[in-house]
């Protein structure tokens, strides 16, 4: 059984780095952040950074409403649904939406982030507030994060998970851009109490207007962290100048779509 693991772990190896060399085949325009890399640590999307690394949310450079459903479940039940907006000059970013959920439970998320030090290091906080009912518990949640040379090829992410009440989880990260439409990233998750560690490799090609990312989370140590542990994967597609489709497989949730507008 473990052999055969590491086996199918090497064919992911493998994959991702084809992938990679995909991207330098069909070359398109470089990545504007509208897809996430790996587990989002270093190269998360300007709109799921509200739920990843919130430093990344200084890649938003204009207003935008993004629509979306998801849900951790085969059946979609509980499924989720909500509406967030987003808005940035590419120096500082920020973000206020609000998610409800058919198991009876309503959030509010917000987030702010600034690039620093002449845009060579960026900071961002997330938060959330759930309204439970039904048996459902309320309170807070967020997420602090930062980037170092986010506007580089080769960047450096770190984010602390749940730092209200305590850091359950810490997440690390590097991303390099290999060329104009390819990207290579490879984060960890490490569970502050557990000891858990769960590392994931992923990549990221542009076609033109189409954006494609795999992944693969693989426990290392303790049961894992955080991640997924597993294949996934994401999806973009410019559906017009001003509407763009974000689609993911055990990324921020197991099924997640989305669909965002400019504004």
């Amino acid at each position: 059984m473990k052999s055969n693991t590491h086996k199918n772990q090497g064919w992911i190896l493998l994959s991702l780095i084809g992938l990679l060399g995909a991207g330098s085949v069909f070359a398109g325009e470089k990545d504007d952040h509208v897809l996430t890399v790996a587990g989002g640590v270093a190269s998360p999307s300007k709109t799921t950074a509200l739920e990843e690394n919130p430093a990344g949310l200084t890649y938003n450079t204009s207003p935008e409403l993004l629509g979306f459903v998801s849900s951790e479940s085969n059946n979609f039940n509980p499924l989720e649904y909500g509406l967030n907006y987003f808005t940035g000059n590419g120096m500082v970013g920020g973000a206020l939406g609000l998610k409800r959920s058919s198991a009876d439970s309503t959030s509010i998320n917000f987030g702010l982030a600034a690039d620093l030090l002449s845009k060579n290091f960026s900071l961002g906080f997330a938060g959330s507030y759930t309204f439970g009912s039904g048996g459902h518990s309320s309170g807070w949640n967020g997420n602090l994060g930062a980037i170092l040379f986010p506007q580089a090829d080769l960047r450096f992410g770190v984010t602390a998970y749940h730092v209200i009440g305590g850091v359950n989880t810490l997440g690390f990260g590097v991303a390099y851009d290999a060329n104009s439409s390819a990207t290579l990233a490879l984060d960890a998750a490490y569970g502050t109490s557990t000891q858990g560690l769960t590392l994931k490799p992923g990549a990221m090609i542009r076609l033109s207007d189409l954006q494609l990312s795999a992944g693969y989370g693989i426990v290392a140590s303790n049961g894992g962290a955080y991640f997924t542990e597993g294949f996934s994967a994401g999806l973009g597609f410019n559906i017009s100048h001003s509407a763009h489709l974000e689609a993911y497989y055990s990324q921020i949730q197991k099924f997640f779509f989305g669909v965002s507008f400019h504004i």
